[in-house]
């Protein structure tokens, strides 16, 4: 549930509106006060895990690159409505026109790179939990 809710965020390619409102602060405290309703009023913590994921598609694409208009994330929607993007840079750019030359291959590349820096976390993860 929780990986399924970290990757929802970019359900707004469906409706053209990527990087927009659902990459936002305001998105997130959305989501954990729908869980909370859903779950149940005494359930604080699993609805705080569920904000979590979502929130952490937020900062992951944050610390990405971009290459297509608009440049980063609406990050602090809905207190300001520009754009942000962190100078890091460490995670390939997704291109959004499947039709481009060699986007087969970019793509594995980038997924490539972020189970490289992301599969170390999850591991450890994993492995303090069932300690």
């Amino acid at each position: 549930m929780f990986g399924l809710l970290g990757v929802a965020p970019d359900l707004d390619f469906l409706v053209g509106a990527h990087s927009a409102y659902t990459h936002s602060l305001g998105a997130t405290v959305l989501v954990g006060l729908a869980a909370w309703a859903l779950v149940s009023p005494r359930s604080g913590l699993i609805a705080l895990a569920c904000a979590a994921a979502w929130g952490s598609h937020l900062l992951l694409d944050w610390l990405g690159t971009d290459g297509s208009a608009p440049i980063g994330v609406m990050a602090l929607w809905p207190f300001d409505a520009g754009y942000y993007l962190s100078s890091a840079g460490w995670f390939l750019p997704i291109h959004r026109n499947l039709a481009q030359p060699g986007i087969a291959a970019h793509t594995l590349r980038a997924i490539g790179l972020e189970l490289l820096l992301i599969g170390p976390l999850a591991a450890a993860a994993i492995w303090l939990r069932r300690r």
